[in-house]
């Protein structure tokens, strides 16, 4: 796990904001709020698609005059509050409190596909006192709630435990994500890790430089461990956001957390041929990914490049062995080469193939034939073997 450096506060809540401006386009459309009167629900609207659409200085305006008309009627009703006992007081704010939560409530259901929103619903009717917490303004109380999910695969945990990847408050993400790897392949777990990945790539490629460098970089860190989650379920329907999200955080400076290697690597687990192009795009990618000791002055490495021939060995049920990979077990297994002649020759190889098998229907396809003898370039040509 690679350490974040920067704070762990408010850094972390512009960049989930920048998320959830989305979600509040699609509920002033798709929802009338309840709690505004039914005079002021076209104006916010037009509001909302000021802020969502509008210049720079059009969804500032807006923006504050959006705030103003929902604050202004709740103020109003408080006007006397501090003429009131502190019990009662305390009892008003915590009523406040609730509305904070309600509201953030409402932006998440409104992104939930059909499915999960009908979970989603369910345990809100029964437990709606947990909901709440899980999206109160303490981070405390967000994360005791995450802690009190019963963990049931089907059921509504994986909804409740995802909702918290959007969080603003980076110790409650990463708390959601562990928590997600408890659920294994629990389906709206699934689907709950591919929406944020979904978000997190919108967010810092759907408009490039809105978001300072250190959140861009966080949502890349956290993107590449909701990837792992996935491919380790071998999650299909993830795999066009995979492919997109790799595309975002795989150039700089996003690549700097993002690990590349890994997410390709992930692609290979799910096995699905829809992340071919992109990984006959990054076979040649000569950036180190990692490199091991076997022995006797023998090194193993495995650039970024060596991740995607390896994935898509993996896809076409194609024997790494014979495209020349070699593997080192142990705690954390490493596949690659011991040197740069193996390495050209096991992509040269493996392009033979794909040009005669790769259009083919999977039961027309021939088994790769490894080469009897090494596939060799001029002397000329030959750069120089690594040590």
């Amino acid at each position: 796990m690679i350490l974040l450096t920067m704070p762990r506060g408010n850094w972390f809540g512009r960049a989930a904001a920048a998320v959830l401006l989305s979600a509040l386009a699609v509920v002033a459309f798709a929802a009338e709020p309840a709690s505004v009167p039914p005079s002021t629900q076209p104006a916010l609207s037009h509001l909302a698609d000021q802020i969502a659409r509008g210049t720079p200085d059009e969804a500032a305006a807006a923006a504050d005059e959006f705030v103003r008309q929902i604050i202004e009627p709740v103020a109003a009703s408080l006007k006397n509050l501090e003429q009131r006992p502190a019990a009662e007081q305390r009892r008003v704010l915590q009523a406040l409190q609730r509305v904070h939560a309600g509201l953030r409530i409402r932006l998440y259901q409104a992104n939930l596909p059909p499915e999960d929103a009908q979970l989603f619903d369910q345990v809100a009717a029964g437990n709606g006192d947990l909901v709440e917490r899980l999206f109160d303004d303490d981070p405390r109380r967000r994360l005791a709630a995450l802690y009190q999910i019963p963990l049931e695969p089907g059921s509504a945990a994986g909804v409740l435990v995802t909702s918290r990847l959007f969080d603003w408050d980076a110790p409650v993400v990463e708390a959601a994500l562990n928590i997600a790897a408890r659920l294994g392949e629990d389906p709206a777990t699934m689907r709950g890790l591919a929406r944020f990945v979904e978000g997190a790539s919108q967010a810092v490629c759907g408009s490039p430089g809105a978001l300072p460098a250190d959140e861009a970089a966080a949502w890349a860190d956290f993107s590449n461990r909701a990837i792992c989650l996935l491919g380790n379920s071998k999650a299909r329907s993830s795999v066009p956001v995979i492919v997109e999200a790799i595309r975002c955080f795989g150039r700089p400076p996003y690549r700097t957390l993002f690990r590349v290697a890994e997410a390709l690597d992930e692609l290979g687990k799910i096995g699905d041929e829809r992340a071919v192009p992109l990984l006959l795009e990054c076979t040649t990618d000569p950036e180190q990914h990692a490199i091991r000791s076997l022995g006797a002055g023998s090194l193993l490495r495995v650039t970024v490049g060596d991740a995607a021939l390896l994935a898509l060995a993996h896809i076409y049920a194609l024997p790494p062995d014979e495209l020349g990979f070699v593997s080192a077990p142990g705690d954390h297994p490493l596949t690659g080469f011991l040197d740069e002649r193996t390495r050209r020759n096991a992509l040269r190889l493996f392009a033979l193939w794909y040009k005669e098998n790769g259009e083919k229907p999977p039961q027309e396809r021939t088994p790769l034939i490894p080469q009897a003898t090494p596939i060799t370039e001029p002397a000329a040509h030959t750069p120089a073997e690594q040590p």
